[in-house]
């Protein structure tokens, strides 16, 4: 007999009024929100350019609203809908060294597209140095995900007089009565504050220096500055606000976490990557496509204080969107989501080794952070040729065996011959499928689902061996197995749990489903054991 008796199903779900596109994780996850506030929270760093960006591109880094790439004439930021900004050193020292500092701990690893595109290991800095743009004056940048600053260190003796702003991009810049400096373009602001002005003396004070910009004309700015001893440094910090954005929620989505071992948190989600762009005509991006994944892992550890110790970028030339993430005892990541990229990364034997004519496809991925460019373990499609194919959700046993819950709308997902049911019923079912990486087979795939629309959200494996679910249906001919709380559709949708065992052949693998909502609309957004 099925006994559901050592644990229990706990389960998050949201009041809907529709069969909506899902939410990208669970509403009211305090492990989603502290994983979208470090990722918010992440100090600016400074990649390095190993070929995954255009040549001209020394250094380059991504914010919530904006991408920076420094190049040999100086800094570019480009913003949410691509409109771009140079902020040039007129007549600086075109040979000027550029010194990375502060390395940081995190790696960053790229799997996009073909193989000979990938990246791995690349470094981060906290800041990048300026050598002598000037005589005896040096430019570091520095900042974080809101603000972007600047420091001109100015030598004993060095001129300051000399240094020009040339704000490319701007359709008008002034001053505002605070004396900042205003830049409006296309519906945006940028606000770049007053410049801070100081030096510091021997005994560890610090003296403020009054300063100010002054316009030359054609969106070209100096500085302007108080009485300071020209035998000591100076340094003027000019700081760049981001105000306003019309048209998009920004360029990155948390839209998975999991707590691993060691106090470690493992983050997914996607970018658009702002298109990192290089100086020069014509202007061009160098994304790998549209919507991009973004793996990371932050060490919530008192020691690790949140920071990064690991960052991937996974995807192709189109959308690919991470729904679901595992992580088991080792450290490794186990992804599933959607993707229209005819070119995602592929790795180990496939199943299903090119992509078909869907919209969609599911995707089951891999990937152990601690293995540099071979540690993209196995990735793979999972869909069928007619329809989309969305992967919602996935676990992993002690085994290595993966588990993936999604939407197909496909007459044609592969399904194995132990499946529970191996047609497509309604215009939607849930599929759910069980995947041995190493061998790159289906163990089991089946189609569960009614006359209606129907969606696979979450999935778990539990001690026992069997497979525990969760989704939403609007189908009133949902099959029902075992001793169900709710037999029957009482609202527009209802959640639906179940438990398979896919040890079964047939219908037999089907132990337990049960409809489980009121009179109005609900979509499960989370499932859990407890001890």
């Amino acid at each position: 007999m099925f006994r559901l008796s050592r644990f229990a199903l706990v389960l998050a779900s949201a009041l809907a009024a529709s069969a909506a596109v899902p939410a990208p994780g669970p509403e009211g996850d305090p492990v989603l929100a502290r994983g979208r506030t470090a990722w918010a929270r992440m100090p600016l760093r400074f990649e390095a350019n190993r070929g995954q960006w255009n040549s001209a591109v020394r250094f380059a880094a991504r914010a919530g609203s904006y991408t920076l790439a420094l190049t040999d004439r100086g800094a570019s930021v480009v913003f949410a809908d691509s409109h771009r900004v140079d902020i040039l050193l007129e007549n600086a020292r075109g040979a000027a060294e550029i010194q990375p500092l502060d390395p940081l701990r995190l790696r960053t690893d790229y799997y996009l597209g073909a193989r000979d595109r990938w990246r791995a290991a690349v470094p981060s800095y906290a800041r990048i140095r300026y050598r002598s743009v000037y005589p005896g004056i040096d430019v570091v940048y520095y900042g974080n995900r809101d603000h972007l600053e600047y420091d001109f260190v100015i030598q004993p003796g060095a001129d300051p007089s000399a240094i020009r702003l040339d704000f490319r991009g701007a359709a008008h810049l002034s001053l505002t009565p605070e004396g900042d400096l205003l830049l409006e373009k296309a519906g945006q602001r940028v606000l770049q504050k007053k410049p801070r002005v100081y030096q510091d003396a021997a005994t560890g004070t610090r003296r403020e220096i009054s300063g100010r910009y002054r316009l030359l004309g054609r969106n070209r700015v100096a500085f302007e500055l108080g009485n300071y001893d020209r035998r000591r440094a100076l340094t003027i910090d000019p700081t760049i606000t981001y105000l306003t954005y019309l048209g998009s929620t920004g360029t990155d989505q948390v839209t998975a976490v999991k707590m691993g071992p060691n106090g470690l948190l493992y983050v997914a989600g996607f970018t658009d990557q702002s298109g990192l762009p290089y100086m020069g005509t014509p202007y061009s991006m160098a994304s790998a496509g549209g919507l991009d994944m973004f793996l990371a892992v932050l060490d919530t550890t008192p020691a690790g204080g949140n920071n990064p110790i690991y960052l991937s970028y996974l995807g192709g030339s189109g959308d690919d969107i991470p729904l679901g993430l595992d992580v088991d005892a080792n450290g490794v990541m186990y992804l599933t989501g959607t993707t229209t990229s005819s070119d995602f990364p592929l790795a180990g034997n496939q199943f299903e080794n090119n992509v078909v004519s869907s919209a969609t496809q599911a995707f089951v991925v891999q990937l152990d952070p601690n293995q540099g460019t071979s540690g993209l373990l196995y990735s793979a499609y999972l869909g069928g040729s007619t329809g989309e194919n969305d992967g919602r959700g996935i676990a992993v046993d002690s085994n290595g065996l993966i588990y993936v819950i999604g939407q197909t709308a496909s007459t044609d997902f592969p399904i194995t011959s132990n499946a529970y049911a191996p047609v497509l019923w309604g215009p939607a079912d849930i599929f759910i499928a069980q995947v041995d990486p190493v061998a790159g087979t289906l163990l089991y795939s089946t189609y569960i689902g009614g006359e209606d629309i129907d969606d696979g959200r979450n999935i778990l494996v539990g001690p026992n061996g069997l497979i525990y679910f969760s989704g939403s249906t609007l189908s009133k001919q949902f099959p029902l197995a075992g001793p169900s709380y709710s037999g029957n559709l009482k609202g527009i949708e209802n959640l639906l749990i179940g438990v398979l065992d896919p040890t079964q052949p047939g219908p037999n693998s089907l132990l337990y489903t049960t409809y489980l909502g009121g009179s109005a609309a609900e979509e499960v957004r989370g499932m859990a054991f407890d001890n």
